[in-house]
């Protein structure tokens, strides 16, 4: 043992010596601390801009990593020579555990098979003709939306609402079943939804185990490295429990394969099931079915791109997987976008609404009207002639993209070239992280505001786009390995977007969100310490888009002294909102920043509220109970913040209860 040891640093110690990179902060740990955080993007970030496209780290007990930017440099791993490159063991262990041996864990001649048995049903022919699928599980959502709204109030966490409906989708357009995942989610008043389906709710438990980040884990992750028996010690992955809940998925996994085997031997002639599984299994048929050619030699049945049923199986569980929990994290982050950018919202809106004008349609759709009615629903054509809708998609999958980072790992030595004309020499065996989220953020590439959501950026070439063609930056990865359902995926959160957009204004609560670096980056609440993007929904009516139209201009007008809203039924509430406009006058002089705004969007939401009145014998809105609920809604957050865990964030309590005690000061006194 002690001699594998000596034998395995004496190796590394020639490893990258020329290549720069940060130094490390210990022997022991190297600088993997810096992953253990929920987002180890900017870190990365600020090394590729300080150290260059191609940056050695340290990991533990000396070893030292290879981090890639390089736009030629990747190209070389991820395309032309992708099979040399195949992902790391740890990573073929994780995936596999989850979904089994399918596409993202197969490597050379069996991914190539698979692929090329995979590939009918996900071209981009096949996913247009499930377009109006994938808006009939949108409109779903959306009535399902408007039915919480009404029992439990808006504030809701729309995580949780998409991925049960993206695997509803899912689950018809690929796999020919009908999960109804979106009746089992449940959701209370404060913005909380989980599922009580058992297929979410095991795989929710199976990534949770399989991705729980520690320096235990890390620990053993490496020694693995110099003893791969040690694979098999039964804890993470190799778990008895882990095991039990992976096992529920594959059972899943097979019933549906022997679903879709009854279907496609029952199914008419002239009338056959468009799912991808459906489309798959016909190929199995046809290829077992077609002759062997005379110079066929010892060749299997199998070269003609078909799989076993254990193979099935795995691609059942991955298209699970890959098919709704990326493009459900994907489109929570876009709403997320859009809800802490109201202008670009509404220029969304906009847009969509022009489109339907100019088509001659009504500018709001219905769900279920027949095709030639106008109020029916963009096809997937008009859908596809909207710029802006493929800004935003294209935006939301540079700025944050669900797959956030990959590895690699050479097959035998090899020198990588770089853009700048150098070479970088790789060994066999060495870990190379490729960190695509950082990669599509970095400002010589994507603009001098990277960082920020701006789709207008699509409008004009960028080197980014040139660099990496196909105008989803890394999203979706590159060369023979690049994701087989980009097609799927896009179709899908074009429909759903448009969907949502026209039926809701979102809006951000003021929660902090980050991206949570699991097998996808999940948008985490890290004060209540969970998955989630919870986020106030206001029903999209022609009176509130023109209200929000307004919202602009209204401020202005009030410090010039104009009319005000009307005010509401009580009697205080007239010189209630005299108190308000001089309390926010007199903080805008102080320049008291935190209170002027606390005290404009009072004002703006009164006005909101009385653009917006359902009926015309409608009350005027009362500014008196505006300020109350105001009252509740953060001495309820106050609590939230003071009973976080692991620990509480006192510093948001604190901000809660200075506005609290504002608003008090506005109330009339009894």
């Amino acid at each position: 043992m002690v001699g594998v040891l000596l034998r395995t640093q004496l190796r590394w110690w020639t490893w990258l010596r020329n290549v720069p990179g940060p130094p490390r902060t210990s022997w022991c740990l190297g600088n993997l601390p810096a992953f253990l955080r929920h987002n180890a993007m900017p870190v990365c970030r600020a090394w590729a801009t300080k150290y260059g496209g191609a940056v050695r780290y340290w990991a533990m007990f000396g070893e030292p990593r290879l981090m890639l930017t390089d736009p030629l440099a990747l190209d070389h791993v991820l395309r032309k020579q992708a099979y040399a490159y195949p992902k790391l063991r740890l990573a073929q262990r994780l995936i596999g555990g989850v979904m089994g041996e399918g596409l993202l864990v197969a490597e050379q001649a069996v991914h190539k098979r698979q692929r090329r048995a995979l590939q009918p049903g996900l071209n981009a022919r096949a996913v247009r003709r499930l377009h109006p699928m994938f808006t009939h599980h949108a409109e779903a959502l959306a009535q399902h939306i408007h039915t919480i709204a009404q029992s439990h109030g808006t504030l809701v966490d729309i995580y949780a609402l998409l991925s049960a409906a993206t695997l509803d989708a899912l689950g018809e357009g690929a796999l020919g079943v009908h999960f109804r995942a979106l009746q089992h989610v449940q959701t209370d008043p404060h913005g909380n939804a989980s599922s009580a389906h058992p297929l979410t709710a095991a795989l929710d438990r199976t990534l949770r185990m399989a991705s729980r980040p520690g320096r235990w884990t890390m620990v053993l992750d490496t020694a693995t490295l110099y003893f791969p028996w040690m694979e098999k010690i039964p804890i993470g992955l190799a778990s008895r429990r882990f095991r039990r809940e992976a096992q529920v998925l594959f059972d899943i996994a097979g019933d549906i394969v022997q679903q879709a085997k009854t279907r496609i031997q029952d199914e008419d002639a002239n009338e056959t099931h468009p799912d991808i599984l459906a489309t798959l299994l016909r190929a199995n048929q046809n290829a077992h079915k077609a002759p062997a050619s005379k110079d066929a030699g010892p060749r299997s049945v199998l070269d003609h791109a078909t799989l076993t049923d254990a193979e099935l199986q795995a691609q059942v569980s991955t298209l699970i997987f890959a098919g709704h929990e990326t493009t459900a994290t994907q489109l929570a982050w876009m709403l997320l976008f859009l809800a802490k950018d109201p202008p670009r919202q509404q220029a969304l809106y906009d847009a969509i609404e022009a489109k339907r004008l100019a088509m001659g349609l009504q500018a709001q759709a219905q769900s279920g009207a027949p095709a030639d009615a106008d109020t029916r629903m963009l096809t997937v054509d008009e859908i596809e002639s909207i710029p802006y809708v493929d800004w935003c998609i294209h935006e939301c999958l540079r700025l944050q993209s669900a797959i956030h980072t990959t590895s690699r790992t050479p097959l035998h030595d090899d020198w990588i070239p770089l853009a700048n004309g150098q070479y970088v020499k790789v060994h066999r065996g060495m870990i190379i992280l490729i960190p695509l989220t950082s990669i599509c953020t970095m400002d010589h590439m994507w603009g001098d505001d990277p960082l920020s959501f701006r789709p207008e950026r699509w409008r004009e070439p960028m080197p980014g786009q040139r660099l990496f063609p196909g105008h989803h930056g890394l999203a979706f990865l590159l060369g023979p390995r690049a994701c087989i359902g980009s097609a799927f995926a896009v179709a899908e959160m074009k429909a759903f977007l448009v969907s949502l957009v026209s039926h809701f204004i979102f809006e951000w609560d003021g929660r902090p969100i980050e991206p949570k670096l699991w097998v996808v980056a999940r948008p985490h609440d890290p004060v209540r310490g969970q998955d989630a993007t919870t986020m106030m929904l206001l029903r999209m009516l022609p009176a509130a888009r023109a209200a929000r139209r307004t919202f602009s201009t209204y401020r202005p007008l009030l410090e010039q002294g104009k009319k005000v809203p009307a005010v509401g039924p009580n009697p205080l509430d007239a010189p209630t909102l005299e108190i308000v406009k001089a309390q926010w006058k007199k903080a805008r002089l102080a320049k008291d920043s935190d209170k002027a705004t606390l005290l404009g969007g009072i004002l703006t939401d009164l006005q909101y509220a009385e653009k917006t009145k359902m009926q015309p014998n409608q009350k005027p809105p009362s500014i008196i109970k505006m300020i109350q609920k105001g009252i509740k809604k953060r001495t309820d957050a106050a609590k939230v913040y003071r009973n976080a865990k692991p620990a509480p964030r006192m510093d948001l309590a604190e901000k809660e209860e200075r506005e609290i005690a504002i608003l008090q000061e506005l109330l009339p006194k009894p």
